[in-house]
Order: structure tokens, then C-alpha cells, then sequence
């Protein structure tokens, strides 16, 4: 495992705090995107989730020239066979699969793939990299539970590339990403639920869904980034607002409004 330089630590630390305090239905809010985009020192970051048969789902992009970007990103499809990572349909005419397991959870930059000097040579550095005076971009696919929905960051840097320090960055952070979008799925799950579960706050939706899981105080603990004290005074909240005394009687209930969301 790389050292990281002292500096890395307090932008891990960034990341962590925006990603703590969101409450969104939403992963990775604008906020937690941007402290991603300083994290590595770059000029974009976009966040896409997305299924096959669906397009995309969610999305945020935070570069300091959004809307430029955005209209030049939207020619990607046309030069997707170019692009020098796995993970998409090399006709343009086709949505987005899933990506290739053997990338998913790995920091991984064109230039891993690609020399610079070939990559200049491609219709997608011209027509979406160059205007931007891109020099690297790095892709990083998260495990989803659903085999058929997909998730990723993509970072752009006009520097010479992206480091092993920046991939290192997103290593370590890897294990919170993970936590911060599976906290986001479960207050999605509920966000229609009964009108006991709208009785909870965004924090106590989460941790009655990982109770829910079969999650452990220490393990909420642990994905939500507080310390176990602060897991039991969340679901003695939880118990006094459902009516319920135990674990068994609040997964009950959290059971039977995910049911009728679903049915």
C-alpha cells in the first residue's frame, strides 16, 4: 500500500465530512463531488449511475465550466469504441451495460491503458478531451448489490497524468463510497413508506435499514462514521417513535413498508 503525503490525509478527511452530513436520497451530492474533485486535484468530476435498460438514474458533475463540459461529454457515444477502458458497448447506437467486473473497485487512468501520444491520436480526445485541455481521465466503477445497475466517478486533469497518489486516495476512500451510497439507497427505499416511517429523521431511516440488514451497532457505526453510542441513541429514537421495544418488532415494521413500496 502507497504512504500517502500529509496533505491527501486532510483531503480524505474533506471528502468524509460532506459525504457524513448528507442527507439526500441522492449519493453523491454536488458538495460530496466537489470535495472529490479537490481530493484529486483536478478541473471535473461527474458521478453517473445508470442500468442498461434505463439509461442513467442519477448524475452529478461538478467542474468549474459545468455546462461546457456537459454539452462536449454529450458526444461521447460517438467515440465510445475509443474509449481505452472496459466497461461499455463499442457502438454508439447501444446503451451503457454494466461495467466488466475484473475493473470494478479499481482506481484505473487512460494512461494505464493508452499512451498519451495515441490517445491524442483518437476522435475522443479531439472532439471531447482536447477543447478542455484534458490530458487524463480516471475511472472508478463501485460494486452495486443489482447486477444490472452500474455506478462511477470520472475524473478529468489537464496535468501530464493522474498519480499513484491519486489512485491511492480513491483506494482508501473506496470502502466510505461503498457506505455512503448503500446509506442513500435505504432512505430511497422508504422516502414513500408508512406514515410511521415518515416519523423518522433522514440518520434514523438509515440505521433501521442496516438493522433491517442484520447490521451490528458497531457496523452502522462503522458506515455511518459516529461511534456506537451514537447508533443506540438513534434507535432508542427509533423504538420511542415506532412504538416498538426491540430490534425484531422495528425490522418488522421497517419490513412491511418496504412491502407496500414494492407491491
Amino acid at each position: 500500500m502507497n504512504r500517502l503525503k500529509p496533505a491527501a490525509y486532510e483531503s480524505i478527511l474533506d471528502v468524509l465530512r460532506e459525504a457524513s452530513v448528507a442527507q439526500s436520497t441522492r449519493p453523491f451530492t454536488e458538495e460530496v463531488a466537489e470535495a472529490l474533485r479537490r481530493a484529486l486535484g483536478c478541473e471535473a468530476v461527474a458521478y453517473y449511475e445508470w442500468t442498461e435498460r434505463d439509461g442513467i438514474l442519477d448524475s452529478s458533475v461538478v467542474p468549474d465550466d459545468r455546462a461546457d463540459r456537459v454539452s462536449a461529454w454529450q458526444l461521447y457515444p460517438l467515440f465510445r469504441f475509443e474509449d481505452p477502458l472496459p466497461g461499455c458497448h463499442r457502438r454508439p447506437d447501444l446503451p451503457n451495460p454494466p461495467p466488466d467486473p475484473a475493473i470494478v473497485g479499481r482506481p484505473l487512468a487512460f494512461q494505464d491503458c493508452i499512451s498519451e501520444r495515441r490517445f491524442r491520436q483518437t476522435g475522443l480526445y479531439n472532439a471531447v478531451c482536447r477543447p478542455f485541455a484534458v490530458r487524463d481521465v480516471l475511472k472508478l466503477f463501485l460494486p452495486c448489490e443489482q447486477p444490472e445497475r452500474a455506478a462511477s466517478f470520472v475524473f478529468d486533469t489537464s496535468r501530464a497524468r493522474f498519480t499513484q497518489q491519486d489512485k491511492e486516495v480513491l483506494r482508501r476512500l473506496l470502502p466510505f463510497l461503498i457506505q455512503v451510497r448503500r446509506n442513500a439507497r435505504l432512505r430511497s427505499a422508504v422516502a414513500s413508506a408508512s406514515n410511521r416511517l415518515a416519523l423518522l429523521t433522514p440518520r434514523e431511516t438509515v440505521v433501521l435499514g442496516r438493522v433491517a440488514h442484520g447490521d451490528t451497532n458497531r457496523q452502522i457505526a462503522t458506515a455511518l462514521f459516529v461511534a456506537p453510542t451514537t447508533v443506540r441513541r438513534h434507535l432508542e429514537h427509533i423504538f420511542e417513535k415506532l412504538e416498538v421495544r426491540n430490534r425484531a418488532a422495528a425490522t418488522a415494521v421497517y419490513a412491511s413498508a418496504r412491502d407496500s413500496t414494492t407491491s
